[in-house]
């Protein structure tokens, strides 16, 4: 194998490593992002609720008057 044969396998090797790299940076990424949109979804439910329980009482003492 010459120099040049030789030079192209490893830069090919570089290039796959690379791919593999940023495949798995993607894929990360993706989870984070898929947890971040998850526990926003839970925050914005959680005061959804929190509003309609206080809402609910207001209306309730509003109701007794």
């Amino acid at each position: 194998m010459g120099f040049l044969d030789d030079a192209k396998a490893k830069a090919d090797d570089v290039a796959d490593d690379v791919k593999d790299t940023a495949q798995d940076v993607a894929d990360k990424a993706q989870e984070v992002a898929e947890d971040a949109k998850e526990n926003i979804q839970e925050k914005a439910d959680d005061a959804k609720d929190a509003f309609e329980k206080k809402k609910d009482e207001v209306e309730a003492k509003r109701d007794d008057t």
